[in-house]
């Protein structure tokens, strides 16, 4: 009988294995399949399809193995509850496109779920270990893999068409393949400095750096210097004699910087600083500026100052769509007057502006439970904020950001919590690495829409959740076993 339980357990266990080897490879696989089926003028809808099932079976697996199914359930509650509330604002308000709107939620909701199905899983592990090594190796062997056959065959994308620089591969979003590399390459390296073979850092190094620094955007390019800096303190901790390690980071994260003037980043950096100087030059020489103290609090529609503005910010195409929608007045109040092309040409910037604008105009309700998604569509524009969180506020309110901020933060202070308090047993270069990856999630969440709302990319933030759970589950084990 007992023979019978160990076999079903083995073979659940070995079940478990196969399909988290089988759900990290086919992360690329999908990314490339829909780049591919864009570029071939057909929809990806199959590959919607696709992720919606590979995250209900992992919503499946962590519940029939979870001890705490309870957890499901209540978390099914809120988010469904939550939910309702909105949708049934959103109709208040006159924007019932249930389809569109519960795409989006769906895809909010997933690294939740994700993140709570893989603790689980890893849970079920017990004393086993799960075969995350496998698991990230194969990923980022397809990507590069991916990356490389791209180049020779001359289809590379690049990550910015507009310069023709950067490299992508046929991944479908620079700024979420740029976050999945930042979160993944800290624990590719790790994994080659476990093995304790100095050859193989040194190539895992040089490699991992370099797809970093020829991806060409920032969030890419800086993940190098954090990586670089919590895997130096890691060591350190450690009290690691091994110099060699120590050296090869500091060598390739100077390299980067001794090359940053023919990085993709530079390159791009200084096309838009080109543009902005040849635009703010003609500004200059066209509109007088009105002194700082004199700026009125409401422009007179019949003073040559009002005509300046509304023919500059009218032929800005960005902002052409808010002065039709919100007026003149309210899009300068919110810009402070600027006459700045550097400000009057980041997207980042525009698009929170016109989302501020517009969430300032909405009623309490609106405020508290959010908005309907078309409601950030404007003319030709999409207006959709660059920054997640700010994202969430926007289209899920207060309440919703609250919720998120909850689980984000709840996350962040239970590492925190057992570093400090038990940092000898919880404390490893491993952990440290994991970090290093949430770090990086963080970072792309608050600068970009690419990680939260991205599946392809908030898939390894919720990996990285529960495994950095894992690690200190291991860790306090071992304390209790001595």
């Amino acid at each position: 009988m007992e023979k019978t339980i160990e076999n079903k357990e083995h073979r659940q266990l070995q079940f478990v294995n196969w399909f988290l080897l089988f759900l990290f490879a086919m992360q690329p696989i999908m990314d490339v399949a829909s780049y591919w089926l864009t570029e071939l003028g057909h929809g990806t809808a199959m590959m919607l399809v696709l992720r919606t099932f590979l995250f209900f079976a992992t919503a499946l697996i962590g519940f029939l193995v979870s001890r705490k199914k309870k957890m499901y359930f209540i978390l099914a509650g809120i988010l469904g509850v939550f939910w309702v509330v909105h949708y049934l604002n959103c109709i208040r308000i006159g924007y019932p496109d249930l389809m569109v709107d519960l795409n989006n939620y769906f895809r909010l909701i997933q690294p939740i779920v994700f993140t709570l199905a893989f603790l689980s899983i890893f849970r079920f592990y017990g004393t086993e270990k799960p075969p995350i090594k496998k698991a990230f190796l194969i990923n980022y062997g397809l990507i590069l893999f991916v990356v490389i056959l791209s180049i020779i065959t001359g289809t590379d994308p690049h990550t910015y068409t507009n310069t023709g620089v950067g490299i992508k591969g046929w991944f479908y979003t620079g700024n979420a393949q740029s976050a999945v590399l930042a979160m993944i390459i800290p624990i590719v390296l790790y994994f080659a400095y476990q093995s304790g073979k100095k050859l193989l850092f040194l190539c895992a190094g040089v490699v991992c750096y370099a797809h970093l620094f020829l991806t060409g955007t920032k969030i890419t390019y800086f993940s190098i210097f954090v990586f670089t800096g919590g895997f130096l303190l890691a060591l350190i901790f450690a009290k690691s004699k091994q110099w060699f390690y120590y050296v090869i980071p500091v060598v390739l994260a100077a390299l980067c910087i001794v090359f940053y003037p023919f990085s993709p980043m530079n390159r791009t950096n200084s096309s838009h600083n080109d543009f902005v100087v040849q635009e703010q030059g003609e500004i200059d020489d066209q509109f007088e500026t009105p002194p700082e103290e004199e700026k009125p609090d409401a422009l007179d529609p019949d003073s040559n100052y009002y005509g300046e503005y509304y023919q500059l910010y009218m032929g800005i195409k960005t902002y052409a769509p808010m002065v039709e929608k919100f007026g003149l007045e309210a899009v300068l109040e919110q810009t402070d007057y600027t006459t700045d092309m550097g400000k009057l040409s980041n997207a980042r910037i525009t698009k929170n502006n016109y989302n501020f604008i517009l969430f300032g105009q909405q009623d309490l309700l609106t405020k508290m439970f959010g908005m309907h998604y078309n409601m950030e569509l404007c003319g030709s524009q999409n207006y959709d904020s660059e920054n997640d969180f700010l994202g969430i506020l926007f289209l899920y309110g207060y309440v919703g950001f609250s919720l998120y901020l909850a689980f984000t933060a709840g996350f962040i202070i239970y590492f925190l919590y057992h570093l400090i308090r038990s940092f000898k047993q919880v404390f490893s270069v491993e952990f440290i690495c994991v970090l290093v990856g949430l770090c990086m999630a963080l970072f792309t969440a608050i600068f970009t829409a690419g990680m939260l709302r991205r599946p392809n990319a908030s898939f390894y933030m919720s990996i990285l959740l529960a495994y950095g759970c894992y690690l200190v589950w291991t860790a306090k084990k071992e304390k209790n076993t001595r």
